[in-house]
């Protein structure tokens, strides 16, 4: 499911649950400072419910879709992508056309970057000993600093962009969440996997 809550918190704007008779997950879902929706996952449902109007009615296509209207209709936003499953997705908010996608699936793992706004991407993963991305972190004020989070080689950074990456002093571990404090940017926050 997918919710929308106040500004408060303390009640939601929309709820919705989706379901089919297989494995059926969001992975994760970045919103920009203009509004836009992003959400990626991933279904194994050849039944996996749909409306009228919807981008991908039948199972395959994707993996990632774009909302330019606050979700009321999406469009694959995939060109350039070539992992089946994106488990992480982050925005520049000092440069919201600036997107990172965070792939593992069953042949590997990649980063992707898009500097028009999810329309178009690239592989950016120069550098990573592990690929398979589950979390991305963007500096607030610095768009060209990155964070990844990898599913058992740790941390990595980059300082330009995504055009190379640098391991971090957080080497292994199944690396699931990562923050960066905007107050003080230089303070990075990361959850694991404990299994």
């Amino acid at each position: 499911f997918i919710t929308k809550l106040n500004p408060a918190g303390t009640g939601s704007f929309f709820t919705q649950f989706l379901r089919g008779v297989k494995d059926d997950a969001g992975a994760a879902v970045a919103v920009d400072t203009s509004g836009n929706v992003y959400v990626t996952g991933k279904t194994f449902s050849v039944n996996f419910p749909t409306t009228s109007g919807v981008v991908q009615p039948a199972f395959g296509g994707g993996p990632l879709f774009r909302s330019a209207d606050a979700a009321a209709t999406w469009s694959i936003s995939s060109a350039g992508i070539t992992r089946a499953s994106l488990y992480a997705l982050a925005v520049a908010p000092s440069s919201p056309s600036t997107i990172f996608a965070g792939a593992d699936d069953d042949n590997g793992g990649d980063v992707f970057k898009s500097t028009d706004g999810g329309s178009n991407w690239v592989a950016v993963s120069a550098g990573l000993t592990n690929a398979r991305v589950h979390a991305i972190a963007v500096d607030p004020s610095t768009a060209s600093t990155v964070y990844l989070g990898t599913r058992s080689a740790g941390v990595f950074k980059s300082t330009n962009g995504g055009a190379s990456w640098s391991p971090t002093s957080l080497k292994v571990g199944f690396v699931t969440a990562l923050a960066v404090d905007p107050v003080t940017p230089a303070t990075v926050y990361a959850g694991t996997d404990s299994s």
